[in-house]
């Protein structure tokens, strides 16, 4: 069985770090080692970690120099066979810690990750997809939450460059894919994630320092011949435009920003169409499909779904329809899923329809939303 080091950090969370240290103590491992690093919290947070201190491997309450410092603190002192760091707002599975050591049971085995329920701010499961098969070379494929290595790797390469304040993470695992370390992904699902509502700016940076991280690590590259190199700073440059784009958009639909400006002339002339709009899809991306297109004052006529029981309802105060009834309705669909967009497509194809004359995806209209509004903004700052 092997020691496993588990470290939290956090600062005035006193209203969720309680949660993640039972599901850490209540693990039944034997050979667990926790340790909290605290930046000097003000909030009752620390009253909290003294109730449990018997339970506490190693915690300190100090000022730091943000989240990846304090990690690389907890690093130091860990004196584990294998180091995970689990937020003060994240909570493990039942087990997590027994499974855990049934894998790294391989010894040839450095990194294991694995995967997350993500939850909302009123506590509400959200679906995520698995991230197996997408290249770290591109973008963070790993949910550090969910991640296991071993001490061995933080001794021989370092610990977080804390020049980064956001996706340090991302760059150690990039360090270390490129020195030729695995990484054994599984699906099986760790930890339990909390979405914080982090503002629109602090996920766009983290965007920005990911794409620094991999132009960087392309950049030290020497082995590329022009195209592969530049096909990769392309795939790079545009997973990151669309990355931010999604949360332009987003921001854009939650403030309602775009009637306020005069951006809204701008994108009526653009996305004007004579013939009215519906949607595809019911979901959280159509509600931000019509609050972008609302603000524009273009409505769409129905929805459509492919779930029986959502037809006939309203959805947003309109009709939702049987997708066999589109050729009866003329207008524009707007694809409004994440997860089933290529579905959907292929459904409207196999129709006779044709993209971006009959029908025309969300994410196009988004990454145009996104630009817009990214160029909105830095003038307006």
């Amino acid at each position: 069985m092997i020691k496993i080091s588990v470290i939290t950090v956090c600062y005035n969370s006193v209203q969720t770090i309680e949660k993640t240290i039972r599901s850490v103590i209540t693990q039944k491992y034997p050979k667990l080692e926790y340790i909290i690093i605290d930046g000097d919290s003000t909030d009752g947070t620390q009253e909290i970690i003294r109730r449990y201190q018997s339970a506490i491997k190693f915690w300190v309450s100090e000022p730091d120099n943000g989240i990846y410092d304090a990690m690389n603190k907890g690093i130091h002192v860990a004196t584990g066979d294998v180091i995970a760091f689990l937020n003060s707002d994240d909570w493990y599975e039942d087990g997590t810690l027994e499974s855990v050591d049934q894998y790294f049971r391989d010894e040839k085995l450095q990194i294991l990750s694995g995967e997350i329920n993500t939850w909302d701010r009123q506590g509400k499961y959200k679906i995520m997809r698995k991230r197996s098969g997408n290249d770290i070379r591109i973008n963070m494929v790993y949910r550090h939450p969910a991640t296991f290595a071993r001490k061995t790797l933080f001794d021989r390469y370092g610990g977080f460059d804390t020049s980064y304040k956001i996706a340090a993470d991302y760059e150690w695992m990039l360090r270390i894919y490129n020195e030729g370390v695995p990484v054994y992904y599984t699906e099986r699902i760790f930890t339990n994630f909390r979405t914080d509502g982090a503002s629109y700016l602090h996920v766009l940076t983290g965007y920005k320092e990911a794409e620094q991280i991999a132009l960087k690590a392309l950049e030290e590259q020497s082995d590329l011949d022009e195209n592969d190199y530049n096909l990769r700073k392309n795939k790079i440059i545009e997973y990151n435009r669309k990355m931010c784009n999604i949360h332009y958009a987003k921001f854009a639909a939650e403030k309602r920003i775009l009637e306020k400006s005069e951006l809204k002339a701008e994108l009526q002339k653009i996305l004007y169409s004579p013939i009215p709009y519906s949607i595809f899809g019911c979901g959280k991306i159509s509600d931000e499909c019509l609050q972008i297109l609302s603000q524009l004052e273009m409505y769409p006529i129905c929805y459509w779904d492919s779930k029986p029981e959502m037809w006939g309802t309203l959805n947003q105060g309109v009709k939702v329809r049987n997708p066999k009834e589109i050729k009866d309705i003329n207008s524009i669909i707007i694809v409004a899923s994440t997860f089933y967009e290529e579905e959907i497509k292929e459904q409207l194809i196999k129709m006779h329809l044709t993209e971006n004359k009959d029908f025309v995806t969300y994410s196009v209209i988004r990454n145009l939303i996104g630009d817009k509004v990214k160029s909105y903004l830095e003038n307006d700052i």
